[in-house]
């Protein structure tokens, strides 16, 4: 279950991807809902999950206190809740820290209005059927 761990971490670090801009800490803060949620195999990059297409769902929600929660639903399994404190800046770009662990999992962040897309850029792992292997998360989120 590391992967949907993980994928809570995920949401903790951004960065603005493809722009000089500098990205507004508080324009993260909201409730966001997964309309994509891809897993791909680092080792393997034909290996690909598309997790909300198969019926699953993730929600996560990034408060004003600097605290998030996120909820993963994987089909076929009990939906994992995390939570933990989020950070974001231009430098190291989102980074989440699950309650209780040490280092976060940073993020590249790209904001358009309400529509957020985010892809890690370490940390994650992910079950493809033969145990957790080193994983890219890609997810789109909307603002609730």
């Amino acid at each position: 279950m590391r992967h949907l761990t993980a994928v809570g971490i995920a949401v903790a670090v951004a960065t603005l991807a493809g722009c000089g801009e500098s990205l507004e800490p508080t324009s993260l803060v909201g409730t966001w809902d997964a309309t994509v949620l891809r897993f791909t195999n680092l080792a393997n990059q034909s290996q690909s999950v598309e997790v909300i297409a198969g019926g699953g769902s993730l929600i996560i929600t990034l408060s004003a206190n600097s605290s998030y929660q996120a909820t993963i639903t994987i089909p076929g399994q009990n939906p994992e809740v995390t939570s933990g404190t989020w950070v974001y800046t231009d430098l190291d770009g989102l980074t989440l820290t699950e309650t209780g662990e040490v280092d976060g999992t940073d993020f590249n962040v790209n904001l358009s209005g309400d529509t957020m897309t985010i892809t890690s850029t370490d940390g994650i792992t992910f079950d493809f059927g033969a145990g957790d292997v080193n994983a890219r998360l890609d997810a789109t989120l909307i603002k609730e």
